[in-house]
């Protein structure tokens, strides 16, 4: 006779063969006997070695290895459950069942004798059941490192020579290392792009760790001024296909501005992303004043010529942000007016208007080579747009700081269509996960003396793996109850519940607390060992 266990009124689906999961024979001296044997063979690009293992309880193995099963069984016929997707075995020469299955991703196998054809009458019988959670480790990309120079280069000319030294390192081994550049010359909308390579040469201390090295002159890149280089490594795997991964990016750069002639310097994170802000401009404002005694004339000349286009930039941007320029001088005049007297509610249009009638001056005064006075104007330039961001927060507001109300149009709407609304909060979605794990739970504490404790603990092995094949827990859980089937010994199959209900309600536990469910309790009928053991894990 079969058993059929209802866990809270909650139907799980049939598995591919038509068989309920929960449905399982009393007859355990009616299995068929199984030997399982597993050689699990690693990709040949691993240089791993396959090893063998028998009637094992958990396998592990790495990302694109094939496992060869050969089954000894009494049974007339045997299949894989794989992660849901069942097939037959065939029967060799020898009277072994075998056959090959490729793993990507951790998950189970479900051996099953003699069901081959799902069960027509209550009393037939579905043969021996082996579960056996399967962990595979992924094959992590390489990791690639450019050494030196590490770090963005900005030269003002000369020919200097560039030293790049490239680390690369692979958990199984690596096939190619290589430097790659993107070279961009022009300007304006005329900009051309050129990609290419710099040969390294490679050493090696072992498959896994290789260092690649290069030297080139900027004569040797055919950089002149107004070029850029952006170079990266890549290193590639030895897996199929495209297993390559890449460094961080780095630049070359060739200009004239603010660098040193024939020195290059490193441009710090925090400068070149405020290279144009208005901050930055007084920063260099004040370090052309403390290197004029070093400067001749027409060097300094140029210098404050080049800060004043760069202030003339930075005024673009924020007179942009405001919508124009305004040619209009009458105009203007009356915007000034409204804004005196206060009529503009917008407090931060003010100081951005401010700001950059002080970053005019600014223009002006460097182009005359002030840098002085040039300074007094870009620290108001700075003052006033610290206003408009910091007590208006101008560029995030699409409205008025303030808004005053037509008193005289209240209470004059139409209430003809006016209707009462009451706001449902949406449905939350069910924690499938918390109410498995209840069940499964609910399943261990309501294994007796009275019930089939085999074929019991046969079910709620496969349903334990299902649930989650990557969570350890759960592995944990479906091996205690897989020992708990196999065993003869009545301790030693308590022990092996306790385990596994310990396991399960840890899991239990983890997800209850991220996505709790209406249940004050994770399963309220545990009860003897069980419930010590739990309140233990506690």
């Amino acid at each position: 006779v079969a058993a059929t266990h209802i866990w809270r009124g909650r139907p799980l689906p049939s598995n591919a063969g038509g068989q309920s999961r929960l449905t399982a024979p009393t007859d355990a001296e009616a299995q068929a006997q199984m030997r399982i044997s597993v050689v699990i063979q690693p990709p040949a690009y691993t240089g791993i070695k396959a090893t063998a293992v028998v009637d094992p309880e958990q396998l592990q193995a790495v990302e694109g290895s094939t496992l060869e099963l050969s089954i000894e069984s009494t049974a007339a016929d045997v299949s894989v459950d794989h992660d849901g997707a069942r097939r037959a075995l065939t029967r060799g020469a020898g009277g072994t069942f075998s056959g090959r299955i490729q793993v990507t991703k951790t998950g189970y196998l479900l051996v099953i004798a003699d069901a081959g054809e799902a069960p027509t009458q209550p009393s037939a019988k579905t043969g021996a059941r082996r579960m056996m959670p399967v962990v595979v480790s992924p094959d992590a990309l390489p990791s690639v490192r450019l050494t030196a120079p590490g770090r963005d280069l900005v030269y003002a000319g000369g020919n200097a020579r560039i030293t790049f030294d490239v680390r690369a390192t692979d958990d199984f081994g690596l096939r190619s290392l290589a430097l790659r550049y993107t070279k961009v010359t022009g300007s304006g909308e005329n900009f051309a792009f050129q990609e290419g390579e710099i040969p390294l040469a490679v050493t090696s201390s072992s498959a896994r760790d290789w260092k690649g090295s290069a030297s080139r002159s900027l004569l040797d890149l055919n950089l002149k001024d107004g070029d850029m280089l952006v170079y990266r490594a890549v290193a590639a795997d030895a897996r199929p296909g495209d297993g390559s991964a890449v460094s961080d990016a780095f630049v070359i750069e060739i200009s004239r501005l603010g660098v040193a002639a024939g020195d290059a310097f490193t441009r710090p994170e925090e400068e070149s992303k405020y290279a144009l802000s208005q901050q930055m401009l007084i920063v260099k404002t004040e370090r052309l004043r403390q290197r004029r005694a070093a400067l001749t004339q027409d060097e300094f000349t140029e210098q404050a010529m080049n800060l004043a286009v760069e202030q003339r930039m930075i005024r673009a941007e924020f007179v942009f942000m405001l919508g124009g320029e305004i040619n209009d001088e009458e105009v203007e005049a009356e915007q000034s007016v409204e804004l005196q007297a206060g009529r503009l509610q917008n407090r931060g249009q003010g100081d951005l208007r401010t700001a950059t009638i002080a970053m005019s001056q600014a223009q002006k005064l460097l182009t005359a080579v002030n840098t002085t006075d040039a300074l007094i104007a870009e620290r108001a330039a700075v003052a006033a747009l610290q206003r408009a961001f910091s007590r208006d927060r101008y560029i995030l507001r699409a409205l008025a700081t303030r808004s005053r109300l037509d008193v005289a149009r209240r209470l004059t709407g139409t209430l003809t269509e006016a209707v009462n609304w009451r706001r449902v909060a949406p449905p939350v979605a069910a924690n499938r996960r918390t109410a498995l794990l209840e069940d499964l739970l609910r399943g261990i504490a309501e294994m007796g003396p009275a019930t089939d404790v085999r074929q019991r603990a046969l079910v709620l092995a496969e349903e334990a793996i299902r649930i989650d094949p990557a969570a350890a827990l759960l592995r944990q859980a479906a091996t205690e109850l897989q020992h708990a089937a196999d065993a003869t010994d009545a301790a030693v199959r308590a022990r092996a519940l306790v385990a596994a209900a310990a396991a399960a309600a840890s899991e239990a536990r983890k997800a209850h607390a991220d996505a709790p469910l209406t249940s004050p309790t994770i399963a309220p009928s545990l009860s003897g060992a069980f419930a010590d053991a739990l309140r233990r894990e506690r």
